[in-house]
């Protein structure tokens, strides 16, 4: 159970990183809809070992988790939709949030907020609620 909770933490980890660094990864909003297209792209936390996919408002953290984001002016917010149920014990394939109601994890697909800035190929994000509230991440584009 407790490797469960750390896989499933880390899934969220990986999630949040993503949507956040989405966000970080430019200031420009150019499509008008709230999603920084300058976020597009694969981003690396390397003290986490984590790869994120962003792509014009859905990201997609390493084959853990999966969901949307909104990023401008250097604020975001990203939902989780789904997680892979490997990280639950479960099928390897994406459950939403009804599907894993059973193995509690409501947590994970709450919305995160933060800020972010990015200074040349360096994200870094903020996080002010949910299961990373206060805390900070580094990321690389590759």
């Amino acid at each position: 159970m407790k490797n469960t909770v750390k896989r499933i933490g880390f899934a969220v980890l990986m999630t949040v990183i993503a949507l956040s660094t989405l966000y970080l990864a430019g200031c420009k909003d150019d499509d008008g809809g709230g999603v920084d297209t300058a976020l597009n792209g694969t981003w690396f936390d390397s003290g986490n070992n984590m790869e994120v996919k962003f792509n014009n408002g859905s990201f997609e953290a390493t084959g853990q988790a999966k969901g949307t984001y909104t990023a401008s002016g250097g604020n975001f917010t990203s939902t989780v939709t789904h997680l892979n149920g490997t990280l639950f014990g479960a099928g390897s394939k994406w459950y939403t949030k009804a599907e894993l109601q059973s193995y509690g994890a409501d947590t994970y697909f709450a919305p995160l907020t933060g800020t972010y800035t990015v200074s040349g190929n360096t994200l870094t994000m903020t996080f002010n609620s949910g299961m990373f509230n206060g805390q900070t991440f580094n990321f690389t584009k590759n």
